[in-house]
């Protein structure tokens, strides 16, 4: 098996704009920098101070106006890290851009325990688990060829057809929905929303996770070591190995599933130093 390694920014690529609301709700990538209505700077997931936005669940929202490089309407990602508590009596949106027509992301219903749910072209999609409030949690939905993937804190936990985005005649709204100021209030606080303009793949949106979780970050990309495999097995299972000395190994990570006889997998360069291979699991 051949191995070899390249740093890349998985990261960047296809990031349209990204919203780490450190102080402001200014695009940390692009140029579409939100207008805050009522939303107040938070505490993060890792305790650090003005570093994300708590919304009341009855007037506060982020506006982003309507950029027209964030009007998806093929293959897309949606990420954003959200603690939910509490809410309007509708379905509390995270991001909406054009309800009805264009694609949201939102909690369904207004419960302590609740699915997250993805609507594109007034066609919803949700996960097939609740979740209970006040807790950090990462939510990824990736959109591509008219199938909806959806993630809860890296892991995929369920996928299906739904239909693509239609028009967007309506503001883009962090906290509310963009086609009404009278409901759909999310309760709780919202962090690191990043819009991709590319369908990411399951090792990526892992990846994604795994380098939020991880502790405050000081830029919004990583340098990152991509492994490039030949020869594996289809559907087989395989895990990347690290050692500081060529001698001793230990597991880098969870073992993955091939989904192709090359199917590459990364490794965060800002936390790992040492050497890297991949063998089969056993």
């Amino acid at each position: 098996m051949a191995v070899s390694g390249h740093a890349q920014s998985f990261l960047t690529n296809g990031l349209v704009s990204y919203y780490p609301f450190n102080g402001n709700a200014n695009d940390a990538f692009g140029t579409n920098n939100g207008t805050v209505q009522g939303a107040v700077l938070t505490t993060n997931r890792f305790g650090v101070t003005n570093a994300a936005y708590h919304f009341n669940g009855s007037s506060s929202y982020i506006d982003l106006g309507r950029p027209t490089n964030l009007q998806f309407y093929s293959n897309f990602t949606l990420s954003a890290w959200c603690l939910v508590s509490g809410g309007s009596a509708q379905n509390p949106r995270i991001i909406s851009y054009c309800w009805g027509n264009g694609y949201e992301l939102l909690t369904q219903g207004n419960g302590s325990s609740r699915a997250f749910q993805f609507i594109s072209g007034n066609y919803s999609f949700n996960t097939t688990s609740n979740y209970s409030q006040g807790i950090w949690r990462a939510v990824a939905t990736v959109y591509t060829n008219g199938i909806c993937y959806f993630y809860v804190n890296g892991a995929l936990v369920n996928s299906g057809a739904n239909h693509a985005p239609v028009s967007f005649t309506n503001n883009l709204h962090i906290g509310n929905n963009s086609g009404t100021t009278s409901w759909d209030w999310w309760g709780g606080s919202i962090d690191d929303i990043r819009f991709y303009s590319r369908a990411l793949s399951t090792n990526e949106v892992q990846m994604l996770y795994q380098y939020e979780a991880g502790g405050p970050q000081l830029s919004s990309a990583a340098v990152v070591l991509q492994l490039s495999t030949t020869n594996l097995v289809v559907g087989g299972s395989y895990q990347i190995q690290m050692s500081t000395n060529l001698v001793t190994w230990s597991n880098y990570g969870t073992p993955f599933i091939a989904t192709s006889t090359n199917a590459p997998q990364y490794v965060n360069m800002k936390s790992s130093q040492g050497y890297f291979r991949i063998l089969a699991a056993p």
